[in-house]
């Protein structure tokens, strides 16, 4: 049995073989990607399906989707709705999306694409699409739409691979992706924290449960993830990756202060606050969330002492939430209505049901 030091050695220079053979496939014929649209809707096995790399993946898709007790796709998936559907702006994306910027090498290739901030807006917009989709009860099962995405993201990355690796280095390589699953089930739950919306234990280790199944869903090596049963566990996990990880470049920076500054307008256009309200109010809960060694070298702005009035709502935010905990019905309808809003929000193209867009001031005529 290879050690985890081992596994993660050989992550480095690993991809996805199932993706990558499609990927290959694809970009030789453009049928072969609707191909795998049918099937990832309809099965592996659907009429019109003929590419065998088509049928492969969607095959070991299928087979790992319907092994999933309803625990995990039913159950499980109820954690990450412990934390309000409006609070993901900041554990989600302030918080796991610029995370996923710290790797110099991922980083260069987003910079690449030569457009900074429009790719910013699209990328936050596309995550947040998709983490809806794939938390939502049932979301994971064959044909739903977190099922579907999944399976479109997980040929993305072989896409990249394709476009952008070289002699001796993989792009979205195994540790890559390892590294993003971090991002979604510590990164962002220790963000959700530090803004007064902890995860208990039992909630924490029901998020790893099901980012287990969507790990390998999205193509991860299953051995990676199968310690990851609880928080110590996660941090050792991020402990190990992170020493295999150059620190962030200009690259990291700047794609931090397109995120930023993406997220400040996206909350601009949906409240009408002014927008460097909103850029100032993102900087000062980016830095309390990702703390002051993490935000230097992401070169998020010093806000003065607007970390102190972050950390006194926080504790506002978590008094409240243990009160809420003890009244079991009302917990479970907070939780219902975050699934709701996901749901919603899913079902809309991405209108959040909680922030809709603000209408226009009506001028007076004089």
């Amino acid at each position: 049995m290879q050690t985890l030091d081992v596994l993660l050695q050989r992550a480095a220079v690993l991809g996805d073989p199932l993706a990558d053979a499609l990927a290959v496939e694809v970009l030789a014929d453009r049928v072969v990607r609707r191909q795998f649209a049918r099937a990832l809707t309809e099965g592996a096995d659907a009429p019109g399906v003929t590419s065998e790399p088509v049928r492969e993946l969607a095959g070991q898709m299928e087979r790992t989707a319907r092994a999933a007790p309803d625990s995990v796709v039913l159950v499980d998936a109820r954690a990450a709705h412990t934390v309000p559907f409006a609070a993901h702006v900041f554990d989600m994306g302030a918080g796991a999306l610029i995370n996923s910027y710290r790797p110099p090498g991922a980083a260069a290739v987003l910079v690449g694409t030569g457009q900074l901030l429009d790719d910013a807006s699209a990328r936050l917009l596309d995550t947040a699409r998709w983490q809806n989709a794939v938390s939502v009860p049932g979301g994971l099962r064959p044909g739903e739409p977190g099922y579907v995405a999944t399976g479109h993201v997980r040929l993305a990355h072989a896409l990249v691979r394709q476009a952008a690796s070289a002699p001796g280095r993989t792009e979205v390589s195994q540790l890559d992706m390892t590294r993003t699953w971090l991002d979604f089930t510590l990164v962002a739950p220790r963000c959700a924290e530090r803004l007064g919306l902890a995860l208990t234990p039992d909630e924490h280790a029901a998020l790893l449960r099901y980012w287990r199944l969507l790990g390998e869903l999205l193509g991860v090596d299953p051995a990676l993830l199968e310690g990851v049963v609880d928080r110590r566990a996660a941090e050792d996990l991020e402990a190990r990756v992170l020493a295999r990880t150059a620190p962030p470049s200009e690259d990291s920076r700047r794609l931090t202060r397109a995120g930023l500054a993406a997220l400040a307008s996206s909350l601009t256009d949906l409240t009408r606050v002014p927008a460097p309200l909103t850029l100032f109010a993102v900087q000062a809960v980016a830095r309390a969330m990702h703390g002051r060694e993490v935000s230097d070298a992401l070169g998020i702005p010093g806000t003065g002492g607007a970390h102190l009035l972050v950390r006194l709502v926080a504790a506002v935010v978590r008094r409240r939430r243990a009160r809420l905990r003890r009244d079991r019905d009302a917990w479970e309808a907070a939780v219902e209505r975050s699934i709701a809003e996901s749901r919603e929000f899913v079902r809309s193209g991405g209108a959040p049901p909680p922030l809709r867009r603000a209408p226009a001031p009506v001028r007076e005529r004089v």
